[in-house]
């Protein structure tokens, strides 16, 4: 005993070493990992700002300029036909100052119009000045003028460095010039400070900042170190010794994400910044207190303490049971003599089994034996000794073909000792009909050998029960969706009627413009309740891929509450896990919850949103409907005036609402969306205290795809030959001539049969089909999908994009495993279109 005593220490001496060096270089490797996801963060940070603003200055050319012929016609009588200029400049100047101002709000600096000689025409800035030729300053006006295309980038300028977007202005088929967007570099670290919970500054290194003039340069601009390599904003604050050693120090590196992990739990984060040229600008800096780094640390102790205390009791355990094996020798002689009480208790066990109508059973995954006992006869009409001890194949066999794999999967799958299952299946009798069964197990080691030990109930009379229940309220929602889809849809087609009656009674431009628009408008509304109503129903299945749920919930929360005085709180995990979702759907349920709680609280009060992982086990005082595993936790609590109890009930039901002006389809289409993604939502509330919303959404630890891929045509003129099928003719009309707007030759087809004969007739002659549309379902015809196997049959890399009006079929979420490159719902128009084929020519 005392030689064992010995060996357990020496063992606890070396293992507790050993230990010790595997902390130390893991904490090491936590730290870099660390490290590296700061770095993504700023970076993700950065270049989402930038981002921002390119997308809204495409928006604002788009709405203020393209969409604007007045403003076009003024441009071009001013600086082709040079008449008018000063009394043009101003109108123009008049138009868009409303706009400027409210861009200034979003961080730009100016908005300039470029003629097409490189002087200036117009400039909304302080000074504003005219005719000034800024080529010689200005080498992203000039490479946009030479190439007249889209130019973005970061430029330094004599007096600013400014992210820019200019676009080419061309009118009446003639280059007028340009329009310059700025963004000033300095907003985008005063916005992320304003905002975010971190300190933000940039250096520029001396090469960068010659082209700028020098009074501006000392004004705005310092040196780190009078001989030092960087230039820092005057506005920054003053960095300890240490730091600004660093920052001079870098120059002898190349440009590069970079972390620095200082005193005190700072790190100090670089992100390297170029100019549209390419050429190196300096660096953006994140200072942020940095709580890891001292948790590293505590860690590496904790753990170190704690593995020794506990390998001291696993040491102080085996000597304790060295002595009890002893005992246990004594215990065994007991053990035969009560083994004939059990025999005897096993009697009586199977009489209870008999009469409570339920089978017991005990599995060996080993053997593949099942041995049996209890209402055998009475439940299946089998004689007992039939079914006593069989192979698992036998029960496999009953089982009903929609169960199998469900019930065989658990079967097959050893999940750990003691881990209880609930499964429901329906299994079948000699005489051929079927039996609901409630399968309670747990899965257990038994000499070396696995088991799954439980019991098996009969439960029919309570589904057929639950079934009856079901369908009587099914039949009264039915009924309810009746009447408020009639209603809603008779007005939508009231408007677009009258709309139309105006239409082909006026000459008047603008109110034919107005008509157009509205009704346009009108069908929009009128598909988007159509997507609502698939989306209640059974249709409209989720799009599934992985996606950053904690950036859905911060976008969508914030945007749901502008214009509100309601407070948001958030409180999202930073190991936050990603989430299996459709991201459009998800954000509809974000939305949806947001805007009821801002409701609620009437734009007043406070929004408390919270992210966790959370890991379902699943136990008796749970009541949630989703299978064990790693969820999303999303926690949505508003301050507003809570939900009677006798509503809670109701609140998922279509069409219940206690707003005067609700619809009621808000909450019913979250949870079918929830129910959709495998998931589960709740609700707990109070009256006068206010309502938290809890959706279970299940997680990954995929990462998100962001690879982008370059979508290029197929031929260089931009003329893609393509072949339409649709038998609706209204369809086939107008979407060829879409189509041919585009710049597209079209060949059309109302069957199958037909495409199949059109396409051998292009390609014997000479002629490659690039993309071909195919509609879903063909009356007296070959539809889509089967046309779509035959077209592969001849070319396997063959282009085609589904349509059809049925949104809710399973080829538009999964249309590539059809052979498909892209897919199209009906109603769709031009920038649909336009969408898909670039899809399908990726």
């Amino acid at each position: 005993m005392r030689k064992k005593v010995v060996l357990y220490i020496l063992f606890f001496l070396i293992f507790n070493f050993s230990f010790y060096l595997v902390i130390l270089h893991t904490s090491e490797k936590e730290l870099n990992y660390h490290n590296d996801d700061l770095s993504g963060k700023f970076l993700l940070e950065f270049n989402t700002i930038v981002k921002d603003f390119y997308n809204l200055s495409d928006f604002i050319v788009d709405a203020y300029l393209y969409n604007k012929p007045e403003i076009l016609d003024k441009l071009y009588e001013a600086v082709v036909e040079n008449k008018k200029t000063d009394e043009n400049r101003n109108e123009i100047y008049s138009k868009l100052l409303p706009i400027f101002q409210k861009t200034i709000l979003k961080g730009y600096s100016q908005i300039h119009i470029i003629d097409h000689r490189g002087f200036s025409f117009l400039r909304l800035h302080l000074p504003n000045i005219h005719s000034d030729d800024i080529k010689p300053f200005r080498s992203l006006i000039v490479k946009a003028l030479n190439e007249k295309r889209k130019i973005i980038g970061l430029e330094v300028e004599r007096h600013e460095i400014a992210y820019r977007a200019i676009y080419p202005i061309f009118h009446k088929g003639v280059f007028l010039g340009l329009l310059d967007l700025a963004l000033n570099y300095d907003f985008i670290l005063d916005y992320m400070n304003k905002e975010l919970n971190s300190e933000y500054y940039y250096i520029i290194q001396s090469s960068s900042v010659k082209s700028m003039k020098d009074e501006y340069l000392k004004r705005k601009y310092k040196k780190l170190l009078p001989n030092g390599n960087f230039y820092i904003s005057t506005e920054s604050p003053k960095f300890n010794h240490n730091v600004i050693k660093i920052l001079n120090n870098i120059v002898l590196l190349p440009p590069q994400n970079k972390v620095y992990n200082l005193p005190n739990n700072l790190s100090m984060i670089l992100l390297p910044i170029y100019t549209f040229d390419n050429n190196f600008l300096g660096y953006a800096i994140k200072v942020e207190k940095d709580t890891f780094l001292s948790t590293n640390k505590r860690f590496r102790i904790i753990i170190t303490i704690l593995f020794s205390l506990l390998s001291l009791t696993v040491v102080i355990f085996f000597i304790i049971i060295d002595r009890k094996n002893e005992i246990l020798k004594k215990e065994l002689i007991e053990n035969e003599q009560n083994s004939k009480k059990l025999s005897e208790i096993n009697r009586l066990y199977d009489i209870i089994l008999e009469n409570s109508n339920q089978i017991a059973y005990d599995y060996n995954m080993t053997t593949g034996k099942v041995k049996r006992s209890g209402a055998i006869e009475k439940m299946l009409g089998i004689s007992s000794q039939r079914f006593q001890e069989t192979d698992i194949t036998d029960f496999v066999a009953r089982l009903h073909p929609e169960d199998t794999a469900k019930t065989y999967s658990i079967i097959k799958s050893y999940q750990g000792d003691n881990i209880r299952f609930d499964v429901k299946y329906r299994l079948r009798k000699d005489d051929g009909t079927y039996l609901f069964i409630s399968d309670q197990g747990v899965y257990i080691t038994i000499d070396g050998e696995k088991h799954i030990i439980g019991t098996m109930k009969d439960i029919t009379p309570i589904i057929k029960y639950e079934e009856a229940v079901q369908n009587a309220q099914r039949i009264e929602s039915i009924g309810i969706l009746a009447g408020g889809i009639a209603h809603d849809f008779n007005n939508i087609l009231a408007g677009i009627k009258n709309y139309i009656e105006l239409i082909r009674i006026t000459n008047d431009p603008t109110i034919l413009d107005s008509c157009l628009e509205k009704t346009l408008n009108a069908l929009d509304r009128a598909k988007a309740l159509a997507n609502q109503l698939l989306t209640f129903s059974k249709g409209g299945d989720p799009l599934i891929k992985v996606v950053d749920i904690k950036n859905i919930i911060k976008t969508v929360a914030s945007f749901s509450l502008t214009g509100s005085s309601v407070k948001l709180n958030l409180d999202i995990n930073d190991d936050l896990l990603n989430c299996f979702a459709d991201e459009h759907q998800i954000s509809q349920v974000i939305e949806n919850l947001v805007i009821n709680a801002r409701q609620a609280m009437s734009d007043k009060g406070e929004l408390f949103i919270k992210a966790e992982n959370y890991k379902h086990h699943k136990d008796a005082n749970s009541n949630l409907l989703i299978p064990e595993g790693d969820y999303i936790k999303i926690s949505i609590k508003d301050t507003g005036h809570g939900i009677p109890k006798d509503h809670l009930k109701k609140v998922f039901e279509p069409f219940f609402t206690t707003k005067k002006k609700g619809k009621g389809l808000g909450l019913a289409i979250c949870y079918n969306i929830v129910k959709k993604h495998n998931g589960d939502i709740e609700i707990l509330s109070e009256l006068n205290k206010g309502t938290t919303v809890i959706i279970y959404l299940p997680a990954t630890k995929e990462k998100v795809d962001k690879s982008v891929s370059d979508i290029k045509p197929m031929n260089a003129d931009g003329n893609l030959k393509i072949i339409l099928m649709d038998d609706e003719e209204l369809i086939l009309d107008s979407t060829s001539i879409m189509l041919e707007s585009l710049g597209h030759t079209v060949y059309q087809c109302k069957k199958g049969e037909e495409v199949l004969q059109k396409y051998k007739e292009l390609k014997s002659s000479g002629i490659n089909v690039d993309i071909i549309i195919l509609d879903i379902t063909i009356v007296g015809g070959m539809g889509g999908l089967d046309t779509i196997k035959e077209l592969l049959k001849i070319d396997k890399k063959i282009k085609a994009i589904v349509s059809s009006g049925y949104s809710d079929a399973p080829v538009f979420s999964q249309y590539i495993d059809y052979g498909f490159c892209s897919a199209l719902k009906k109603p769709y128009g031009l920038d649909d279109l336009s969408r898909a084929i670039k899809e399908c020519l990726k």
